[in-house]
């Protein structure tokens, strides 16, 4: 059996019979990025863990651009390995190709909605909680977490955890492959 990022290929529909879920499969050029950037309906969630580099970048963007998605949660006080929202514009997207040229450092969103409601979208997904009631972290903006889940969960589950979001990628910039996952 090949790895998940075997399973998904630009063009197809991944579809698991055993829990009807659904996703489309895109390769997105970089110039599709950058005009979704240039247009406003960019946005990414970076992981500071590991990465001091990040929340120093945050501090230097406007609120409304940037927040940790652990903000008003019992888990604040963990900003320096918080997973952040930000408002991506041209120049951010150029500081994190030029930042993580090989690590998984996130996700990109791509919507026309407002950045309030992304917030409130995917700040519910942090922590989740399994059958046996116990409450777990959920690093769904970890490239190699988030294609399991879409291959896993439902239908009715990727609607839900899309949101917003008319699309999610996922970018490996060393030798740039951007794969957009859109729901069925």
């Amino acid at each position: 059996m090949g790895t998940l990022t075997t399973q998904f290929q630009t063009g197809d529909w991944v579809h698991d019979p055993r829990t009807g879920a659904a996703v489309r499969v895109q390769h997105m050029p970089f110039e599709i990025l950058l005009q979704f950037a240039r247009g406003g309906f960019l946005f990414a969630i970076i992981d500071a863990t590991g990465e001091p580099s990040v929340p120093a970048k945050i501090r230097t963007l406007n609120p409304e651009q940037a927040v940790s998605l652990y903000e008003g949660t019992a888990y604040a006080d963990h900003w320096a390995i918080a997973p952040y929202l930000v408002s991506v514009d041209e120049a951010l997207l150029m500081w994190i190709k030029d930042q993580f040229p090989v690590e998984p450092w996130g996700i990109f969103l791509v919507s026309r909605e407002p950045f309030a409601s992304i917030f409130q979208n995917y700040q519910k997904y942090l922590v989740v909680t399994l059958a046996d009631g116990q409450n777990w972290f959920f690093r769904f903006y970890d490239p190699r977490v988030l294609e399991k889940h879409l291959m896993r969960a439902s239908k009715d589950e990727l609607t839900l955890f899309f949101g917003p979001a008319r699309s999610i990628v996922t970018v490996t910039w060393k030798q740039f492959e951007a794969k957009a996952f859109l729901v069925a």
